[in-house]
């Protein structure tokens, strides 16, 4: 652990830290986990040492590799993952995050892109592999659920 630890400390000597908060965050809303936050990011800044600080490509590589991820998981803890979500209460702190959850991960991504770090739709569609077409429907349809999911637990949605 205290490689992971010391590699942590050589790449923030030399990182915007506006840049690594956007990409740490991103990573986290997507995953919702803190240490799965953490890996993602420490991973796309090793992917790539030129692109340290160019974000939409920090933000690709942690979308590339959340989706290889998310085809390594097995059946059995996908289907874990659906029923904590179904069963799941949300308290007031955290509402937005659990309904973030819910989405499926490309319209959850869009939405995150868009409305938390307000990237453009051309930046998203890069990110995403899309057209900025397909990055209009994903976040219409990701703000869509969102919304019916908040009002299906009875949050105020303004």
């Amino acid at each position: 652990m205290a490689s992971l630890h010391q590699s942590r400390e050589h790449i923030n000597t030399y990182l915007d830290p506006v840049c690594l908060s956007k990409i740490y965050n991103f990573a986290y809303r997507l995953s919702g986990n803190e240490k799965t936050a953490e890996i993602l990011t420490e991973q796309a800044y090793f992917h790539d040492r030129s692109a340290q600080n160019d974000q939409v490509i920090l933000l690709q590589l942690v979308w590339q590799d959340w989706l290889n991820w998310q085809k390594n998981l097995n059946f059995d803890q996908v289907k874990e993952v659906k029923e904590v979500k179904k069963v799941k209460k949300f308290n007031e702190i955290n509402d937005a995050q659990e309904a973030l959850l819910c989405l499926p991960s490309e319209w959850r991504s869009a939405v995150i892109l868009r409305d938390l770090l307000t990237y453009s739709y051309g930046e998203i569609a890069f990110v995403l592999h899309k057209s900025e077409k397909e990055v209009g429907h994903l976040i219409s349809s990701g703000r869509l659920r969102m919304r019916e999911i908040l009002v299906e637990h009875q949050i105020v949605v303004g």
